[in-house]
Formats: structure tokens, C-alpha cells, sequence
């Protein structure tokens, strides 16, 4: 009986010693005299793995105890809970999405400073190797990030931005939000992210093996990157410093480094050949005929993508751009040879998250020309580019046509709902884990006394007023680009006017016959010249007057497919029969039309909108420039130029 007793009275200690322990080690809020890190560490005892509910993935990881170092990869487990969309995942489902083996480091630089840790890790197979997996979706590869938002308490800077590239056409990491758990230990919201790598799915170019070192095979695929250079950097073995000839003035020479392939497996032969290319790239942009599209920059370098990474890069004002995380990738030859810009990476540090940079707080301004001599100076390659009448008329030409079509503030404000709304619950979490709001995070501008909606509105208004500030001021004319052909025997030349062809090799595909009779094929494009290229047919085609030709957007460096005018119209073996060159704008409620050959306007010109409705018409003097006071609303619109020879349509939008 008494040792009965006694049982029963440890029994009672140990609940009641169980139950103060809880009691006491629970803390419900953040006081003020507590640390973030004492906070941090009480939360994570408490708010452990089995509590965890989340609309978003779980992703847990499990190093057994091991400290994840920045470098060499540890090993560990991890499984990855989604039960798809409309349902909840908790801590204890199956691992139904990944349940496997990783190898994984911290990553970052300047953001290793954080308790709150980002991620590289590569999925494995039980042996050690890399295995390609599917994670959420995603396509199947070996080699993953997972971005940790911190300085960005929004945690919307680097989705987002990546969201209107991906919506620009080109390829940028995949990212999903998700919840991790490391070592039973909630880590909060993260995004899962493809690492930027050679692959099908990801930069798509040619694989480069290291016995690849002559010929085509030498002239691709390689992708470059200029970033801060590691502390064991060595010069010739992981990169070089450009010296262009002649130099451009007030400009740092751009340090360059390998990156695919990587350092220690690239070849002699194949570093001599990209160092070269880019050196040549260089030297053609600091020419003086650098803007000559047979001869200049052109040759070299992708123009769209230029374009289109200078937009993004000027819309987010991070103070690295240009400078830090910047990629370049080259094709195959036989895949057209050209250097790409992209793609995109790390936004964190944008739309006015930066104190110590004064222009990074002001949404105006442009970044690209801000080109010095020192030795955190940015690349002097854009400054150069838009000093090309050509480069800065397709930009202006691109940043309309994507205001008006896919990067509409109404849309890009719907992304960001869509955001707020998934991560409500998850982002409570998160700050609970790390309670930084209202409190200084490196390199924070406006943070005091901010709550979470208070960091999303921050990011917001940079984001519209940095827009519309570009819409009232990015430089140049939107270029109206046309083709025309012409035919003899069984050929037709075909000739880009106001815009030039984007790469020497050219496919069948890219161009389509219209109006042909049955049987008329195309059987070989040959490349003349950026502003022309030959089909050759199936059979004579000077009897064919309603013939005319689609080329491809994917030919030319604009955005939109173009038709010809039809054979007969021009007169089959006549001289190329050019078109008066109109341009149009709009600003003030005022249309101004400009026309190199005013003598050939027809005497009205008609206004549609973009439903075919029409909008009005006007009289035309024959005069270099007309101007038309109007009343229409924001939007796109189509000036139609009719005489009876020739008629042209002519794209014009109208922005408030």
C-alpha cells in the first residue's frame, strides 16, 4: 500500500511539474524588453512542427542535429506535405509531393547575415547523386532554392517582379510560397524557387560537354554572370576582367564570371572562346558605327531581351542592378549564335528598400545612365545601348505595348491580391516566428512603427508611381514596323522596313504564304542581311498577285507578327515600292502625325478602337505634321491612312 502511495504522489509531482513548465515557457506576445532573438527561440519551442496547419506546402527538413554551413552541402531528408489546392496540410500527412534525400547549404551573401537562414539544396538519389524531381509542380530538376524573405517584410518584391517577367515572355524562376520546418522547428513563410541553371525548362541552350572545342560545338551553350566576386575568385580560372577598345568613357571594366559551365569543369578552349565573344560584343558597342545593324551590336547581342531586362530592371530601382546578379547566356551557333540578357534575379533590395542609396527611394529617375568609374559602378552597356536611336524607339515601342496589354496596373494590382490573400494566415506565422515588423532590418528606408500593411502599401506605391512615372518619361517614338515583298521567278524577297531581323539563322516556319494556291510551299529561307531574307518556292509565283507573306515575330526584334503586301500591288520585278513613313503620338489630348513624304497623305485618315468600333475621322493637310485635337479615352487605338494605291494602319495609345 505505501508503495502504492508513493507511486501515485510522483505521478502528481511530475503533472504538476509538466504543467508549470507550460506554463511558465509559453509566451503569448512579444514584450518589449525581450530580444528578437530570445523571442525567436521561445516561439520555436512552443510553436513546434505538430502545431502546424497551413493552406500552404510544409516543407520539412531534417539535418538530425547537423548545422547547415554556407558550403560544402550536408545531407538530409526532407518531404514536402500538399494536398492541393482548397486543402489544408498539416504537420503529420503524408509526405506526398517529395520524400527523399538532399544535399543542402545556406546561400546568399549579404543576407547570410540573418538569423532567418535562405537555402540551396539539391534533391538525391539514395546514393548521394542528383536526381531530377517534380517539386509542386514544378518541372523535374535537381538544383532548388529556397528564398527566405526578410529584408523584405513584404514579401513581395522578388514574386512579383518575377510574375511580370514571366508575363514578358521570357524565362525566370518559378517560385510557390510555402512553410518550412527544420528540425521540428518552424522556420515560417519561404519560396520555393528553381536555381538558375542550364536545362530544357529553365535557360534553354545547347548542352556544352567539355570535349566540345571546335566548330559549332564550341559556341554554346555558356551563360555568364557579373556578381560580387567571391573571396577565392581566381582571374582566368573562374572569370576575367573586360577591356574594351576603344574604351567608354567614365566607365568601370565589368568583371565577368563563369557560370556555365561552372568553373571547374569548363575547358581552356571554351574560356577563350566566350572571353572573346564578349570582348568582340564590347568592342562593337563602344565602335562608332556600334548602331550599324549588320555590323554593330546588333550582330551579337538578342536586342528583345535587352530590352526587356533594362524595363524590369528600371521598374524595380534596385540598387545591384547592372552591377550584382546579373546573367548573360549565349546560344549554339546553329541556334543563332546570340547573347542573351537574362535572366532575372533578385528584386529584394528594390522599390525604395535600400537606406544607403539615395536613388533607390526616389521612384523617378532613371537607373541605366548612372554608369561611373569606380568600383561598384554598373555596366555601362545600356547607357550605350540607348544612346542607339533604333534600341531607344523599341524600347519605348515594348513599354507601351506591354502597358496596354500585359503589364496593366489593374493586373499587377490583382497578383498582389492574389498574395495577401494565400499568405494571410501563413504571414501571421511568419512574424510571430520573426517579430520585425516596425523594427530596423538592414537595409530598411520606411519601417518605423510599420505594421505588415503598412510594408505592402510601401512596396505598392513605389511600384504605381515608379510605372506611371515611366509611362510620362521613358524616351524615343513607338516604331511602327512594316514588310513588303517582292517576287521574281520562283523567289521573294522579302524586306524589313523600321525594324531589323533578330538572328541569321532562319526557319521555314517563321514565314507563312497567304492566299496561295494549293501546292505553293516554301522550301528554303536564305538570310540577306538584317533587313532582308529570300524564300525560295515550290514553283514561279509572278502570276500569284494575292500572294503575300506573315513573318514571325520570332524573326524580328518586335513583338508582333507582320503581313506583307500582296504581290500584285507593288508589280511583280519592280523596284521595292516603300511606304511613306508615318508616326504618330499622342499627348495633351492631341494627336501629332509625322509623314517623311507628306505629299502621298490622303486627304482624311480614320480613327478605330481596338472592338472595330469607329472613333472618327479627320482631314489631313499634306504637310511633314498634322495635329488633331481629340477626346478619346485611355486606351489602344488604329489610325487607318488610305489613298488609292496604298492604305497603312498605324497603332496609337492613349495613356492618362
Amino acid at each position: 500500500m505505501e508503495k502504492k502511495n508513493e507511486v501515485e504522489k510522483l505521478l502528481i509531482v511530475g503533472f504538476v511539474c509538466c504543467l508549470l513548465l507550460l506554463l511558465f515557457s509559453t509566451p503569448a506576445i512579444c514584450q518589449p524588453d525581450e530580444t528578437i532573438a530570445v523571442h525567436q527561440e521561445k516561439y520555436k519551442a512552443v510553436k513546434t512542427s505538430q502545431f502546424l496547419e497551413s493552406n500552404l506546402p510544409i516543407v520539412v527538413i531534417n539535418t538530425y542535429g547537423m548545422p547547415i554551413p554556407d558550403e560544402p552541402k550536408i545531407s538530409a531528408d526532407m518531404g514536402i506535405i500538399d494536398n492541393g489546392p482548397g486543402n489544408m496540410n498539416t504537420f503529420g500527412d503524408p509526405f506526398n509531393d517529395f520524400s527523399g534525400k538532399i544535399g543542402i547549404e545556406v546561400r546568399g551573401q549579404s543576407t547570410q547575415m540573418f538569423p532567418k537562414k535562405a537555402y540551396a539544396f539539391e534533391t538525391r538519389d539514395n546514393a548521394g547523386e542528383n536526381l531530377d524531381v517534380s517539386l509542386l509542380g514544378m518541372p523535374a530538376e535537381n538544383d532548388w532554392i529556397l528564398y527566405a524573405p526578410y529584408t523584405d517584410k513584404s514579401m513581395l518584391r522578388n514574386v512579383v517582379t518575377y510574375d511580370m517577367a514571366r508575363k514578358m515572355g521570357a524565362y525566370v524562376t518559378r517560385t510557390i510560397y510555402c512553410e518550412v520546418i527544420l528540425n521540428y522547428e518552424y522556420q515560417g513563410v519561404y519560396v520555393l524557387m528553381e536555381k538558375i541553371k542550364k536545362n530544357e525548362n529553365r535557360v534553354d541552350i545547347g548542352t556544352l560537354n567539355p570535349y566540345e572545342i571546335s566548330g559549332d560545338d564550341l559556341t554554346g551553350g555558356y551563360i555568364i554572370k557579373v556578381d560580387k566576386l567571391d573571396p577565392d575568385f581566381v582571374y582566368g580560372t573562374d572569370g576575367w576582367r573586360s577591356n574594351p577598345e576603344p574604351e567608354y568613357p567614365d566607365a568601370m571594366n565589368i568583371f565577368f564570371q563563369f557560370y556555365y559551365p561552372e568553373p571547374d569543369k569548363i575547358v581552356q578552349q571554351q574560356r577563350t572562346y566566350i572571353k572573346n565573344y564578349i570582348t568582340t560584343s564590347e568592342n562593337a558597342l563602344t565602335s562608332a558605327n556600334f548602331a550599324d545593324p549588320d555590323e554593330g551590336y546588333q550582330h551579337y547581342m538578342d536586342v528583345p531581351s535587352f530590352i526587356d531586362n533594362m524595363l524590369l530592371n528600371e521598374i524595380s530601382k534596385e540598387v545591384d542592378k547592372y552591377r550584382y546578379s546579373t546573367y548573360f547566356y549565349k546560344e549554339k551557333d546553329s541556334d543563332g549564335g546570340k547573347l542573351f540578357a537574362g535572366p532575372a534575379w533578385d528584386f529584394n533590395l528594390g522599390y525604395g528598400n535600400v537606406d544607403y542609396w539615395e536613388p533607390g527611394i526616389d521612384f523617378t529617375g532613371w537607373l541605366y545612365p548612372m554608369v561611373e568609374d569606380v568600383e561598384w559602378g554598373i555596366m555601362f552597356w545600356w547607357k550605350r545601348l540607348m544612346e542607339d536611336p533604333y534600341f531607344r524607339d523599341l524600347a519605348k515601342t515594348r513599354w507601351v505595348s506591354l502597358r496596354q496589354h500585359t503589364l496593366i496596373d489593374a493586373t499587377i494590382h490583382s497578383v498582389i491580391d492574389s498574395i495577401l490573400v494565400h499568405t494571410e494566415a501563413a504571414k501571421t506565422r511568419n512574424f510571430e516566428c520573426w517579430p520585425i515588423l516596425g523594427q530596423y532590418v538592414w537595409p530598411n528606408y520606411d519601417w518605423q512603427y510599420n505594421t505588415y500593411a503598412d510594408e505592402v502599401d510601401y512596396f505598392e506605391n513605389f511600384l504605381f508611381n515608379r510605372l506611371a512615372w515611366m509611362d510620362n518619361n521613358i524616351p524615343g517614338n513607338i516604331i511602327h514596323p512594316w514588310v513588303t515583298i517582292s517576287a521574281d521567278d520562283n523567289q521573294i524577297l522579302v524586306h524589313l522596313n523600321r525594324d531589323y531581323f533578330s538572328q541569321p539563322i532562319m526557319k521555314i516556319t517563321d514565314f507563312q504564304l497567304n492566299d496561295a494556291p494549293e501546292g505553293l510551299t516554301i522550301q528554303s529561307v536564305e538570310y540577306l542581311n538584317a533587313s532582308e531574307c529570300l524564300l525560295t518556292l515550290s514553283e514561279i509565283v509572278t502570276d500569284f498577285h494575292e500572294l503575300s507573306v506573315t513573318v514571325s515575330e520570332k524573326t524580328f526584334n518586335s513583338w508582333q507578327d507582320l503581313r506583307s503586301n500582296v504581290l500584285g500591288y507593288i508589280g511583280v520585278d519592280e523596284p521595292l515600292v516603300l511606304l511613306p513613313e508615318i508616326k504618330v503620338f499622342e499627348a495633351n489630348y492631341q494627336i501629332r502625325i509625322r509623314c517623311d513624304q507628306p505629299e502621298l497623305l490622303p486627304e482624311s485618315a480614320e480613327i478605330i478602337g481596338v472592338t472595330g468600333q469607329t472613333s472618327g475621322k479627320f482631314s489631313l493637310e499634306k504637310t511633314s505634321e498634322n495635329t488633331i485635337p481629340h477626346t478619346l479615352k485611355p486606351g489602344i487605338y488604329f489610325l487607318i491612312f488610305r489613298t488609292e494605291t496604298w492604305s497603312q494602319v498605324v497603332q496609337m495609345a492613349v495613356i492618362r
